[in-house]
């Protein structure tokens, strides 16, 4: 094999490590709900192309190409991990305040007394 000559799992490869950090960029540095429903789709192509191109590149030993699969499928989990833990701790918070002292909270943020 010549080496200007890239395999099509090698370009998967590229295609999911690109789509992970774009997936890294949506669910961890921007954490609004818009921003992961726009993210979800890089998400799932990581995935995939990560998946497929790991396989195949392992079948051709061919390193680089696993590595940056590995690289794109280990970034997505890390996304997802991020959202699982983000969400979790939203969700206590939001939680916590409707259950227990939400109203006594919201009386001291505005200055008047609780009863």
């Amino acid at each position: 094999m010549n080496d200007w000559f890239s395999p099509a799992h090698r370009l998967w490869a590229t295609i999911s490590l690109g789509a992970a950090i774009l997936w890294i960029i949506f669910s961890a540095l921007l954490p609004t709900p818009i921003t992961t429903f726009i993210g979800v789709p890089f998400a799932i192509t990581a995935l995939l192309a990560g998946w497929y191109s790991r396989r195949e590149s392992r079948k051709q030993a061919d390193q680089s190409g696993a590595r940056r699969a590995t690289w794109g499928l280990g970034l997505t989990c890390a996304g997802c991990v991020w959202q699982v833990i983000y969400l979790t701790i939203l969700g206590g918070i939001g939680l916590t305040l409707l259950l227990g002292g939400g109203g006594a909270l919201l009386h001291a943020i505005q200055g008047t007394p609780t009863p």
